[in-house]
């Protein structure tokens, strides 16, 4: 799933579903209503009694809310991947979700080459994101034999319907250089792609790919726009670079008395050192975050207030 909850996402937007999957029904928009204003328990119950009355879509959504753990319900894998297991047959976002519970092992025991299938099943019930999903497994030959041309046309064919990850996968590829030419500048423009709609990812890349110049002119302010995004989004390592950028340009210049920037860097510092995923970045994020609030009370000083 990505980290995307499609079925709770639509209910967001009236009307926005794609082609290829289920418009939110009215019993599903009641439910969620329910369990957006804390009535975990009604909610539930609205979700069930429509899934049990044929509703795919209260099916999915109760999937997702025990998946993701959302709207304050225990997060449940197995109760969550029951329930797409019930659906996978009748719509292809359920059947990319039980393919989903399979390749990640979480909900039901990983099965690689299960996932392979119903991610295949999926894409054929319409679910365009399932294709690169698929696409990658043929790539690393997860679950099965090594399809690098076929891989690379299925998650080519996603991006190009619009699919956010497809795209930021695509440029991955691109960017890394292991299943095809290294190609920055061709990175650069699936990730564009794929930020505008807010994938974190893709975003934190760009932020990256703009602070080296990789596939265009290095932009250290761009670099901190796209940072932000992805932080905004979700990505944990967004912080790092956004603690440490904002605590050299304190260093570099500020104005007597203003200690905003570096308070700013303590804030992205502090983050980081917390929930980065990378323990060696975590670490250097405390080392720093420990100098910066040092020189923080070193400025904030009765003494350094009168000198200044």
């Amino acid at each position: 799933m990505r980290g995307r909850l499609i079925a709770v996402a639509l209910l967001l937007v009236a009307d926005a579903a794609a082609a290829d999957e289920l418009k939110p029904t009215a019993a599903a928009r009641k439910a969620a209503a329910d369990l957006s204003a804390g009535r975990q328990a009604e909610g539930l119950k609205k979700l069930e009694a429509a899934a049990n009355g044929g509703d795919v879509y209260a099916r999915i959504l109760l999937g997702e809310t025990y998946y993701f753990g959302v709207f304050g319900v225990a997060r449940d894998p197995v109760r969550a991947c029951t329930e797409f297991d019930r659906a996978k047959d009748l719509a292809g976002e359920a059947a990319h979700n039980y393919g989903q519970c399979l390749f990640a092992g979480d909900g039901l025991p990983k099965d690689l080459a299960g996932a392979r299938i119903w991610y295949a099943k999926a894409a054929d019930l319409g679910h365009v994101q399932s294709k690169c999903a698929l696409g990658n497994m043929l790539v690393r030959g997860q679950g099965g034999p090594v399809d690098v041309a076929g891989g690379l046309t299925l998650c080519r064919e996603a991006a190009e319907a619009g699919d956010a990850d497809a795209q930021t996968d695509l440029g991955d590829y691109y960017y890394v250089g292991r299943v095809v030419p290294k190609d920055p500048a061709e990175a650069r423009r699936w990730y564009e792609k794929a930020a505008a709609q807010d994938q974190a990812n893709a975003a934190y890349a760009l932020g990256v790919m703009s602070w080296n110049g990789d596939g265009g002119p290095a932009d250290q302010a761009a670099a901190d726009r796209w940072w932000r995004l992805a932080d905004k989004n979700g990505n944990r390592r967004a912080a790092y670079h956004l603690g440490v950028y904002a605590y050299a340009r304190f260093m570099a210049a500020h104005k007597p008395g203003d200690l905003s920037g570096l308070d700013e860097a303590i804030g992205w510092l502090g983050k980081a050192a917390a929930d980065d995923p990378d323990p060696e970045r975590r670490a250097d994020a405390q080392r720093i975050l420990k100098l910066a609030r040092a020189i923080r009370d070193a400025l904030a000083s009765p003494t350094a207030a009168h000198q200044n």
